[in-house]
């Protein structure tokens, strides 16, 4: 599923999890899912 962007923030559904991520932060601790911005 594309992610949902709300202001600074990504949301987006996983199977049965729920994932938001903070776009506004370095995401150094994950590279794979900063390069999909």
């Amino acid at each position: 599923m594309k992610p949902i962007e709300h202001a600074a923030l990504v949301l987006w559904i996983d199977d049965t999890n729920v994932h938001v991520q903070d776009c506004s932060v370095t995401l150094s601790s994950q590279n794979e899912t900063a390069d999909a911005f």
